[in-house]
């Protein structure tokens, strides 16, 4: 009687895997015949076959090129179904998803921009759990800490929303400006939104006139019309005021 293989994680070769969910509709359509699992051991998300659905991943193989190009090598085994009656997965196949073992080893040894990368990718997950979290927010913080403008940016708009961290508007100032003091274009809209809103500093129509004027600068596609809304609310005075000031050099609020 055929054996079903155990599932390894690709990155760790750990047993312990669960269930995640599909990142997108887009993602799904692409893998046809394989699910997404996580190994709660080192995190590491990847793509295995699902029982059932050898048959429809080589057909998938040989007609798709994009599936091809994505999963270059698959080892198809023989499978049945578990006594427990969950479905039986094949050994994993080797697909690239958001990030790479090799990331993960790179973020963990201090490299900033694996930290990013792999933290935003830990957040990305649907089923991502509060330990992914505390270690996707310590990857950002890191990269925040070393200059990392993106990093600062996310972190700024999750202490924002409240989702993945608590809720700290203090915080979310704090890292927004940063990134936009770097000059990350929705660093700055982000920031102009802050002073629209009066959102962990004072409401200013004028400074927030200023920073969605200077994102719309740096071509962000949703400044134009939010500046044009705040403009509205301004005085002539105000508004060249506000025009004048986009023009001088950017200084932090603690600085002014």
């Amino acid at each position: 009687m055929p054996v079903a293989t155990t599932p390894r994680c690709p990155s760790c070769h750990g047993a312990r895997l669960e269930r995640s969910q599909w990142r997108s509709h887009d993602e799904k359509h692409r893998n046809p015949g394989q699910r997404p699992l996580r190994c709660t051991d080192c995190g590491y998300r990847f793509l295995a076959v699902a029982a059932g659905n050898a048959n429809t991943l080589r057909t998938a193989l040989t007609i798709g090129g994009a599936v091809a190009a994505l999963a270059a090598t698959v080892a198809i085994g023989v499978l049945f179904s578990s006594g427990s009656g969950q479905e039986a997965i094949e050994q994993p196949v080797a697909v690239s998803t958001s990030f790479t073992p090799a990331a993960m080893k790179a973020a963990e040894d201090g490299d900033v921009e694996a930290q990013f990368m792999v933290g935003s990718a830990l957040l990305a997950d649907a089923e991502t759990n509060l330990a992914y979290s505390t270690k996707a927010l310590g990857f950002l913080q890191q990269a925040a800490e070393r200059g990392h403008g993106r990093a600062m940016l996310r972190l700024g708009v999750i202490y924002k929303k409240g989702v993945d961290a608590p809720q700290n508007y203090g915080l979310a100032a704090k890292w927004i400006e940063k990134a936009a003091l770097l000059g990350e274009p929705q660093g700055m809209l982000e920031l102009g939104r802050l002073y629209r809103e009066g959102v962990g500093m004072p409401q200013d129509m004028v400074k927030a006139y200023v920073w969605l004027n200077r994102a719309a600068a740096a071509r962000d596609q949703d400044a134009p019309r939010e500046r044009g809304e705040v403009a509205r609310l301004l005085t002539q005075t105000e508004l060249r005021h506000a025009q004048d000031a986009t023009l001088a050099t950017p200084s932090p609020a603690s600085e002014r």
